[in-house]
């Protein structure tokens, strides 16, 4: 898991894709089952890392885990440095999240008669994106389980196709018969999507796909 801080200052929020980092990394850990629930220190597999189980405390009465502790934590403390906690509620927040973002990604695969074996590529644009780390963001689910090799980052989308549409005649030509072609997809209408939500929910065991 990586420890950077924007600014090199006290710890005091996660972000975004920091969450998914700090998620995938408690699920290889063994600190979270497949329903997102964070184990007990007396849960944890033996295999845990001995550090482990102090990290997992209780905060306002729910399960959390210690991000950071400015009491161990070797960072540029300030004397009001507090303590960073991964709540359980943080965890469901990003299971509702992720599972809606991944049903939605198979029905439309579904929607043109594919699977994911006939995806030969997925690409992720826009700031969240360029900072996404694909192999975490596969492992909680959040991607489709295709190989590493099929996910590519191709920056500001929405900027570089409005530049090439305004320069270049062939591109914006291009554009408006992809904007013809387009159809809507009603998601919430379609018969599959609550038991595909529904387990999309779930946190799947670790795979070695590359």
């Amino acid at each position: 898991m990586a420890r950077d801080v924007i600014g090199e200052g006290t710890p005091l929020g996660i972000c975004g894709t920091g969450l998914i980092d700090a998620v995938a990394a408690l699920l290889d850990a063994g600190a979270l089952d497949e329903t997102g629930r964070l184990l007990e220190p007396g849960e944890l597999p033996a295999t845990a890392a001995a550090w482990l189980p102090r990290r997992m405390v209780e905060q306002d009465g729910a399960p959390a885990f210690v991000l950071f502790d400015p009491a161990t934590d070797a960072h540029e403390n300030g004397p009001d440095a507090r303590p960073l906690y991964l709540t359980q509620r943080d965890i469901r927040e990003l299971q509702l999240a992720k599972a809606a973002i991944a049903s939605a990604c198979d029905l439309l695969v579904r929607a043109r008669g594919m699977t994911w074996d006939d995806v030969t590529r997925v690409y992720l644009a826009g700031a969240f994106g360029n900072y996404l780390r694909p192999a975490t963001a596969r492992r909680i689910g959040l991607l489709p389980p295709l190989p590493m090799a099929r996910i590519a980052f191709i920056g500001n989308a929405a900027s570089t196709g409005a530049r090439r549409a305004l320069l270049a005649p062939d591109a914006r030509a291009r554009a408006e018969r992809i904007a013809r072609a387009a159809t809507h997809v009603e998601l919430a209408a379609d018969p599959g999507f609550q038991m595909c939500y529904a387990d999309h929910l779930l946190f799947a065991q670790r795979t070695e796909a590359t």
